[in-house]
């Protein structure tokens, strides 16, 4: 069974954050990071996963022509 650490950096206008998975023996791997940024004004939610895309958002709807 492997644990999970999730790390979290809160600014003034964006939330920044990393789950990262723990192995047995110490080693830590990220496994997903994202940000939500634009808090106040335009807010937009991005995240991925090994280099893909997972969510894309600005103000609620799909950023980049995504489905």
């Amino acid at each position: 069974m492997s644990n999970t650490i999730f790390v979290v950096n809160a600014g003034s206008s964006s939330i920044k954050f990393q789950l990262f998975s723990v192995s047995g023996d110490g080693e830590c791997n990220r496994r997903m990071k994202g940000q939500f940024d634009g808090i106040g004004s335009r807010p937009h939610l991005y995240a991925s996963d090994e280099g893909k895309s997972l969510v894309d958002r600005v103000d609620g709807k799909c950023a980049r022509g995504e489905a």
